[in-house]
């Protein structure tokens, strides 16, 4: 769920971490003696491959909530199996570096820059923007004008609530519109929460009507005060509390039914 916010424009903290990181590698190659060519190009192509394959392991994982090749391909939800990414990164990389001495030699002074950078700018900005624990006790406004709150169950007492922060604005909140109706049919002991921000009850009813959109839960906060909470100004969040109000899981950017089902298996 980390992101680094520039411009407007949401960027996942880790893979800007292993970007810049690569760039700093390369940067430390090219400045010390025997320069290896192509050395960052190698590693960004290896990443790459293990990328590729995370996404295909997710994709098997979840084949059953994708509805069209578009989705499959369409990586915006950040769909990848992390476990699958870090092996299979691993082991080309301990073939590339077995491959050549040179390498070999390299490989041992980039590789511990490449982890400082990324475990020291995780560790950074988890200090600098931590992210809370429980849910707000603040109230929020119903379409029909009612003061509504996320403690507030209605005597449900779901599993899990899904909470969406989304705007009719944002292109990707709209894209994942009919992933959350879908989310919202399939789980009925989960709670999903659509939480649109700083805009009239006009807009977002009109909104809902021309698309055909119907949820159960769907909230108005004008000020924006859950992105407050959260320290985060970009679109779309969604976060997953437990039936205690605990943040479990979390995912900045558009999420499809697969990473859905992600987020809800906990």
């Amino acid at each position: 769920m980390q992101s680094i916010v520039f411009m407007g424009i949401s960027l996942p903290l880790i893979p800007f971490l292993i970007l810049t990181g690569l760039g700093i590698c390369g940067l430390l190659n090219s400045l010390l003696p025997g320069t290896i060519k192509g050395l960052t190009d190698q590693l960004m192509f290896r990443g790459f491959i293990a990328l590729l394959i995370a996404r295909v392991v997710f994709i098997i994982q979840h084949g059953d909530t994708f509805d069209s090749l578009f989705q499959v391909v369409d990586i915006r939800d950040r769909g990848f199996h992390t476990p699958t990414f870090a092996g299979v990164f691993s082991l080309v990389m301990v073939h590339y570096a077995l491959t050549s001495p040179q390498r070999m030699q390299r490989l041992v002074i980039i590789v511990p820059v490449l982890t400082v950078w990324i475990g020291g700018g995780y560790g950074l900005y988890q200090t600098m923007n931590p992210t809370p624990e429980r849910w707000p006790a603040e109230p929020f406004v119903s379409l029909s004008g009612e003061r509504v709150q996320l403690e507030a169950t209605s005597g449900s007492n779901p599993r899990l609530t899904l909470v969406n922060l989304w705007a009719t604005w944002c292109p990707s909140c709209r894209t994942e519109m009919p992933a959350l109706m879908k989310a919202q049919q399939a789980h009925p002991d989960v709670r999903v929460v659509l939480i649109n921000q700083g805009e009239t009850p006009q807009e977002v009813a009109a909104f809902l009507q021309e698309n055909g959109y119907v949820f159960e839960h769907l909230w108005l906060d004008a000020t924006g005060g859950m992105g407050d909470w959260l320290g985060q100004s970009a679109l779309p969040v969604t976060l997953v509390f437990d039936a205690q109000g605990q943040l479990v899981d979390g995912h900045m950017g558009v999420v499809s039914g697969a990473v859905i089902e992600e987020l809800l298996s906990r």
